[in-house]
């Protein structure tokens, strides 16, 4: 626990990471992303700025949680700077991998040591060539949508099917 944090690349992503830190009991960050809104560069505002909210990454491993995974500069430069902090492993994982940029600068990051192991789920299409990437897994979210559905058609409560923290409590032994 001493040696992990979870952290969003931005504001949006926070919700999920107090989520988990708190079941999982480490500590959290969020990075907050200063971006020149006067210009586009390759269609995206340029990022002028990265600040780190919250304790030391030096020595420790990171989980990036994200809503998305688009063109991947934003989660790119996060682990970026996430090593130029200090980080040891660099685990991202995002519900949605779009990868609309292609897989280029996902390769490169990977053989340069930016990020260990990319986890998206499979809410979206992912390609055989991701699929065969080494730092690359899907996380099948086929039982969950298939309960969700279930309870719509039955007019049930879902909340529990959403509120997976027993589960992540019973996988680290802490039930």
């Amino acid at each position: 626990k001493e040696k992990l944090i979870i952290a969003s690349p931005d504001v949006g992503g926070m919700g999920k990471v107090v989520f988990y830190s708190s079941i999982i009991g480490v500590d959290m960050g969020m990075f907050y992303i200063r971006k020149d809104y006067s210009k586009k560069l390759n269609g995206e505002n340029p990022i002028v700025g990265i600040e780190f909210l919250g304790s030391d990454i030096n020595g420790k491993d990171v989980i990036i949680v994200d809503d998305i995974i688009d063109s991947g500069n934003t989660i790119i430069k996060t682990a970026k700077e996430l090593k130029n902090r200090g980080a040891g492993k660099v685990i991202i994982a995002a519900t949605y991998g779009l990868f609309t940029n292609g897989l280029d600068a996902f390769d490169k990051a990977y053989e340069e040591g930016v990020f260990n192991r990319i986890y998206t789920t499979n809410l979206t299409y992912v390609t055989d060539e991701l699929r065969q990437k080494a730092y690359y897994r899907t996380v099948d979210m086929g039982k969950q949508l298939a309960e969700l559905i279930m309870a719509f058609n039955l007019d049930c409560p879902f909340n529990n099917l959403t509120d997976h923290s027993e589960q992540i409590r019973k996988l680290l032994g802490k039930s």
